[in-house]
């Protein structure tokens, strides 16, 4: 009879723990594809441990994501948008900024609470708004947008599409992590309804 730690040393991994990259040879002991991937790993092993511990087994059930939740994002960041726009008109000397935008402008900021007024919100395609959805699920819409906001333009720069196999394979944990999430929308893993 096989003990369970002679079980676990026989299962080979085929796949990074951190970006879901493919092994060319999968192995048993191997949990990373770069050395870039167990450095993610390493200085973020908090994180790693509460997801993985969430994590039962692979998951491939089908995700769905709501469409009218996108729309309500993307109406939510045109409304600040529209606020900082305004905002910023009526600072011009050389504009006239008569009543009716004036007017304007106070109804669009009683709609919105007050720290969601001074956000810059990313303007973020379909595509990585249901990435970073998928992995922050329980976030409330609001606190999605001001979460997002706190990523840098370098985190928004790496959710790109790239056809060449060895950039997405070597390149940022967080590019491969987007090429995976392109790879099951295409797949039909998630779906958006």
């Amino acid at each position: 009879m096989e003990t369970i730690l002679e079980t676990i040393r026989g299962i080979r991994n085929h796949t990074c723990v951190i970006c879901g990259a493919g092994f060319a040879r999968p192995r048993a002991g191997k949990l990373y594809c770069s050395s870039s991937c167990k450095q993610f790993a390493f200085y973020h092993r908090a994180e790693v441990r509460a997801r993985q511990s969430s994590q039962i087994g692979i998951n491939d059930d089908i995700i769905s994501l709501n469409l009218r939740d996108y729309e309500s994002f993307k109406h939510l960041t045109k409304k600040i948008e529209v606020i900082r726009d305004l905002e910023k008109r009526s600072n011009y000397s050389f504009v006239y900024f008569g009543p009716d935008q004036w007017k304007e402008l106070e109804q669009k900021k009683k709609s919105l609470p007050q720290y969601l007024q001074k956000l810059k919100p990313p303007c973020l395609s379909i595509e990585e708004w249901s990435f970073l959805r998928v992995m922050y699920q329980d976030v409330k819409p609001e606190e999605f947008v001001c979460f997002i906001c706190k990523f840098d333009r370098e985190f928004f720069a790496s959710l790109r599409f790239t056809t060449e196999k060895g950039l997405a394979q070597k390149g940022n944990p967080i590019t491969r992590l987007f090429q995976n999430h392109l790879g099951k929308i295409a797949e039909g893993k998630i779906r958006f309804v």
